[in-house]
C-alpha cells in the first residue's frame, strides 16, 4: 500500500497507540515506541524514515488534547517526495497558494526562517494546523520541506508576523 501525506496528516492528535498510528508506523517499515516506566512526561518521541519515505513523526503530550497520559501526534516533517495537499517539491510560492486557496498567513519573524511561509488549517470542525512550507531559497522557487504542527494561538503575535506578501 502506498503512503498517503493527506491521510497522514489526518492522524494529527491521535496518540500513539491509536490502531491507525500503529497501522502507519509499520507501514513506513519502522518499530514501534513502547512507552513503559521509563517514559517520562513532557518527553518527545521521534520515529523517523528520513532515508526512505522522508517522513518524520513527532508525539508528545499536549495540554488541551492529550487524554490518557500517552503523548499524541504533534508535528509531522515531509521531507522526500510525498507531500501533502498535492503539493509537490517542484511547487514555487505562487502554486502552493493555488493549491492552498490563499496565500501564506503567517511569517516566522526571524533570519532563520527567511525562506518559509506559513498556512493555518482546518484539520476538523474544532482543530487548526500550521503547514510550514519551507522553501529552498529566498525567492520561493522550489519546497524543501514541509512541517505540520498544531495551530497555537499563544504563538500568534510573539514569533509570527501576518503575511503582508
Amino acid at each position: 500500500m502506498q503512503l498517503n501525506a493527506n491521510e497522514i496528516v489526518k492522524l494529527m492528535f491521535k496518540p500513539i497507540t491509536d490502531n491507525k498510528i500503529i497501522e502507519l508506523i509499520q507501514q513506513i517499515g519502522l518499530e514501534q515506541p513502547v512507552i513503559d516506566e521509563t517514559y517520562i512526561e513532557d518527553q518527545q518521541i521521534v520515529v523517523s524514515d528520513k532515508e526512505n519515505s522522508g517522513i518524520t513523526l513527532i508525539f508528545k503530550e499536549l495540554d488541551g488534547y492529550t487524554q490518557d497520559g500517552n503523548p499524541i501526534l504533534r508535528q509531522i516533517d515531509f521531507k522526500k517526495s510525498i507531500l501533502p495537499f498535492n503539493l509537490t517539491l517542484d511547487d514555487n510560492y505562487s502554486e502552493c497558494c493555488n493549491k492552498l486557496s490563499s496565500k501564506a498567513h503567517w511569517i516566522k519573524d526571524s533570519k532563520f526562517f527567511k525562506k518559509v511561509r506559513i498556512w493555518t488549517i482546518p484539520l476538523n470542525e474544532n482543530k487548526k494546523i500550521n503547514l510550514y512550507i519551507h522553501f529552498t531559497d529566498t525567492t520561493f522557487n522550489t519546497i524543501r520541506s514541509i512541517v505540520i504542527i498544531p495551530f497555537n494561538k499563544e504563538e500568534i503575535g510573539t514569533i509570527l508576523v501576518e503575511n503582508e506578501d
